[in-house]
């Protein structure tokens, strides 16, 4: 059985879930920056999973726009916005991607304390070893 809507309650429906996703795409774009600036993979995905939810709803919003019988032509600039949505998937996906990357590196490059390497100290190549600059000069003091 399918329930048939008058096309002012669908457009009503449309516009309401068209506005309440633009409102929630906002809030959650905060939630990307600060994810992206701390490094947070698990905040990057949420983000990730809503914006592809979010934009599965609006395509089908759209077609619902266009199934009732409504000009796809102002339309055009969200079909375009839809591309730069999926191009800002992809961008996250990737940064997700690199991001679990350089945490299964840094886990097996530094599983315990004893393998972690000292990026604060400088070094320098002193007869094929690797010495600490303050070593070297306590070693040939600067006349």
């Amino acid at each position: 059985m399918f329930i048939v809507l008058s096309v002012p309650v669908l457009q009503f429906t449309v516009s309401t879930v068209w506005i309440l996703t633009w409102i929630l795409d906002i809030s959650f774009s905060f939630l990307l920056y600060h994810a992206a600036a701390n490094r947070h993979i698990r905040n990057c995905q949420i983000w990730f999973y809503f914006r592809c939810s979010a934009l599965v709803f609006r395509i089908i919003f759209l077609i619902m726009y266009v199934l009732a019988g409504f000009s796809i032509v102002p339309k055009i600039p969200v079909i375009v916005l839809f591309a730069i949505r999926i191009y800002s998937l992809w961008v996250v996906n990737k940064f997700v991607k690199e991001l679990t990357e350089e945490k299964r590196f840094s886990m097996s490059l530094a599983p315990n304390s004893s393998n972690k390497i000292d990026k604060d100290v400088p070094k320098i190549i002193v007869n094929g070893g690797l010495v600490t600059e303050e070593q070297h000069y306590q070693q040939h003091p600067v006349v």
